[in-house]
């Protein structure tokens, strides 16, 4: 008995869209998700991850057929040899189930109240037990007959993201950020170059006065 798990990821030209396809063709195979995540990435297109499980005797081609939807970047397929854990399981399960018959004829052979107390308490432990442990033979043989598949979905490196769509108001409060970030650049310019524009203008009426002195003290001297 071998339990078969499959590691896939994949790049499509539109994630969406194939994320859908798989989805009804693993419920056509009789198969089922488990888990599905989908992640929003910015400019660009969601990201898809998923697991799901498929009857193990179509896992090859199914796997297959997923490449063929897009471009396969990475692939892994494992199998685990659960032979000697379902044989274990398989005895515990006769075992316990001899018990739980035990103690049930001895439960219809007791005569006196203190005996059937006890006898009750360890017929319900085991009965427990066997539960369990039929549990975890019902599960172990299920991951047999189903194998899990971990699929990631991604979009191609020349797929095109969505494209970014605004309404009216968004649009306007857009314009209106953009012409508040160009006025607070226009106030930065205005106060970085003020002060050298009051300091040209005192040098040149500094200019002009001691040229206007100069010339009435040479006049003067004449």
């Amino acid at each position: 008995m071998t339990e078969v798990s499959a590691t896939l990821t994949l790049e499509a030209i539109r994630v969406m869209p194939v994320e859908h396809t798989i989805t009804q063709e693993i419920s056509h195979e009789h198969g089922y998700i488990t888990q599905l995540h989908v992640f929003s990435v910015p400019h660009s297109q969601d990201h898809v991850a998923m697991s799901f499980r498929i009857p193990e005797t179509i896992v090859s081609p199914f796997t297959a057929h997923l490449e063929s939807l897009g471009h396969t970047v990475s692939f892994s397929r494992t199998g685990v040899d659960v032979t000697r854990q379902y044989n274990t399981l398989n005895l515990q399960t006769v075992t316990l189930t001899d018990e739980v018959n035990a103690y049930r004829q001895l439960f219809r052979k007791a005569t006196n109240m203190k005996d059937m107390l006890q006898i009750q308490q360890a017929l319900t432990k085991v009965e427990t037990q066997l539960q369990a442990t039929t549990q975890q033979k019902t599960l172990l043989t299920h991951n047999v007959q189903y194998a899990s598949v971990q699929l990631t979905l991604i979009p191609h490196t020349s797929a095109p993201p969505h494209p970014t769509r605004y309404g009216f108001l968004k649009a306007m409060a857009l314009s209106l950020r953009q012409m508040g970030r160009l006025a607070n650049l226009t106030v930065m310019v205005l106060g970085w170059i003020t002060p050298w524009l009051l300091f040209l203008l005192i040098a040149g009426l500094a200019g002009r006065y001691l040229r206007r002195f100069w010339a009435a003290h040479q006049t003067t001297k004449s």
